[in-house]
Parts: structure tokens; C-alpha cells; sequence
């Protein structure tokens, strides 16, 4: 559903779906502590660390480098947000 990998910048590891999508971002509030939200994007505080996370379904770690952990986040951004038939 999607892959890890560092980014552009490698500053950071990102996880990208495979196949478009598109998230809801006012769903993440109910489940994560949002920070900040924008009309396309919204950081979120995870474990102590911001991520950014996109409507399009890109998500960004600046600190986290553990894959495991960040699968699991991830899985559980999409699990919350992922708008059908986008």
C-alpha cells in the first residue's frame, strides 16, 4: 500500500502509497494530536515527533529512522483517513 524511503532532501524518510489516494485530514484529530492543519496538509505530534502529512497520502519523519515504528503510524494515518473511491 505504500513504501519507506528517504526523501528527496535526505533529511528525512517518507512514506508514499503506491497507488493515489487521498486523506480526509480532519479525521486524524479524533485519533492523534494534531498541531497544525492546513486545507493539504497537518503536522502531527507522534510519539514526541512532528510528521507531516499530506492529503495526498505522503508522510514525512525528520527524526523517527525506525521503519517498524513508522509502518505502524503510517498504518494507522490510513486506517483513519483514507477516503474511498478518491
Amino acid at each position: 500500500m505504500f513504501e519507506v524511503k528517504l526523501c528527496r532532501t535526505r533529511a528525512a524518510l517518507s512514506a508514499k502509497p503506491v497507488k493515489q489516494l487521498r486523506l480526509n485530514l480532519a479525521r486524524l484529530s479524533g485519533k492523534f494530536e494534531v498541531v497544525v492543519t492546513t486545507p493539504v496538509a497537518a503536522v502531527l505530534k507522534v510519539n514526541n515527533e512532528d510528521i507531516v502529512v499530506h492529503q495526498y497520502g505522503e508522510i514525512f519523519f525528520k527524526k523517527l529512522k525506525d521503519e517498524a515504528a513508522i509502518i505502524k503510524i503510517v498504518q494507522d494515518i490510513y486506517k483513519v483517513a483514507v477516503v474511498e473511491n478518491a
